[in-house]
């Protein structure tokens, strides 16, 4: 129940700022950063879980199979999805543009 309230809470506050950030980069960029933080966050994660020597070697087994490429590319064409989304709501001043509001939505009939 309480899952949307904190993903809308969470998304209200980093949102825009997370979009203003990711616009300042290429998305060829983004992408390649975004895999590159998926790997380095699993090897950490091995490291934390399994020792230095053993996540070294199941990151040099698993990187280069089916999953250890398409899994980090998805993530990454996700934040790319992302920014680029996010670029379409900026104006020309780089600032967010804020919805347009009719007239009357304001008034009370």
């Amino acid at each position: 129940m309480f899952d949307g309230f904190w993903s809308g809470l969470f998304s209200g506050l980093f949102g825009p700022a997370l979009v203003t950030w990711l616009g300042k980069f290429r998305y060829g960029v983004i992408f390649l950063l975004s895999m590159l933080a998926v790997h380095l966050g699993l090897f950490l994660l091995g490291v934390y879980a399994k020792g230095f020597r053993a996540a070294v070697q199941i990151t040099l087994d698993k990187t280069f199979t089916l999953t250890g490429i398409f899994v980090p590319a998805g993530i990454g064409l996700l934040v790319m999805f992302v920014a680029f989304i996010g670029s379409l709501n900026k104006s020309h001043t780089g600032q967010l543009q804020k919805s347009p509001r009719s007239k009357n939505e304001n008034k009370d009939d």
